[in-house]
């Protein structure tokens, strides 16, 4: 093999791992904090339900569209495996009570859940300090 052919072939094997690991980083921005003095009880309904690897709670977590009165936020509720764990599974429709705290996050409205209630069930992410129960 030529020394143009292998600097070449070696110019794009770095350029494709450069790409690999560009596209396995977060998106950039502060992961936003748990602020106890700022929790809000809000009660509306569940849209969607997603599991996406989240900065967030550093795994697959499991998060909501939530409305309240026509407004959305992207809950941020705890990693997936963890809820699965206590056996909490919420379904899209549910009428919910959420307690959290409001942020933005990647420029979108969120909240990190720190509890939810929905009808007889009474569920918590975080303990009452804030402190997600998952670590």
């Amino acid at each position: 093999m030529t020394t143009v052919l292998k600097t070449c072939l070696a110019g794009i094997a770095i350029l494709l791992l450069a790409a690999s690991v560009a596209a396995q980083k977060p998106a950039s921005g502060p992961v936003p904090e748990y602020n106890l003095k700022e929790e809000v009880r809000l009660q509306g309904t569940v849209e969607t339900i997603k599991e996406y690897e989240c900065p967030i709670s550093g795994t697959v977590g499991t998060h909501l569209v939530f409305n309240v009165d026509g407004k959305k936020y992207e809950v941020h509720v705890a990693p997936l495996k963890w809820l699965e764990e206590y056996g909490i599974h919420l379904k899209q429709g549910d009428s919910i009570i959420l307690i959290g705290v409001k942020t933005t996050y990647r420029d979108l409205p969120a909240i990190l859940a720190r509890g939810i209630e929905r009808e007889n069930d009474v569920f918590f992410f975080r303990d009452k300090k804030g402190r997600p129960l998952w670590r």
